[in-house]
């Protein structure tokens, strides 16, 4: 596996942007990938494996065996998705223009929202033009939710609506047991999403 050519390649290949007009570093210290921005343009913060030892690297938090072929293969479709998904948000998301409904607004609440439309938008887009992505992609998000922990252990009812709303659209079901009335916002926020995706132009 080359992670930094797959990554340049598959990029330019979605963006259809020059070199010039991105950038894209692989750490092996990041917890998640991030999409951040220079004075050139859009960064693509990606994650790499760390070596521990002779056998096993740290991925994404996770501790795996580079031997074990299903390690391998977890560790290259998460690291794929996370490629696919900041292409797309580099390519569509203008974050900028939610930047007045944000105000006095919860921030972690608001960046909350602002990511799960934004979502919808590049999952249209990703399932139009790039079909051939969307397995890996799914196959991502079942890892991303096991890896989550149960409603039951977040700390506030906004974790959790939060947390199952993500899970509820990304993978069609929510960890753990959830409140009734919470359940209620969730299935109200999910039913938004996906009639936004249905109206969403290709």
């Amino acid at each position: 596996m080359n992670f930094f050519d797959f990554a340049w390649s598959t990029t330019l290949q979605m963006t259809k942007k020059t070199p010039n007009e991105l950038k894209i570093l692989l750490h092996d210290d990041l917890r998640y990938p991030y999409l951040g921005k220079d004075s050139r343009g859009y960064v693509l913060h990606l994650i790499k494996p760390k070596k521990l030892d002779k056998e096993n690297v740290s991925f994404q938090g996770l501790r795996f065996n580079f031997h074990n072929q299903l390690h391998k293969k977890i560790i290259w479709y998460l690291f794929k998705s996370s490629v696919y998904h900041l292409s797309m948000h580099s390519l569509l998301s203008d974050f900028s223009s939610y930047s007045k409904w944000a105000r006095r607004k919860q921030l972690s609440l608001s960046t909350f929202v602002v990511s799960l439309l934004e979502d919808v938008i590049i999952n249209k887009h990703l399932g139009s033009s790039f079909p051939w992505a969307i397995a890996e992609i799914a196959y991502a998000n079942a890892i991303t939710y096991l890896r989550m922990k149960s409603v039951e252990e977040l700390p506030n009812n906004a974790s959790r609506v939060m947390a199952s709303a993500l899970t509820k659209y990304n993978v069609g079901k929510v960890k753990g047991t959830l409140k009734d009335e919470l359940l209620t916002d969730v299935k109200a926020i999910t039913s938004i999403l996906e009639k936004k995706l249905r109206k969403t132009p290709h």
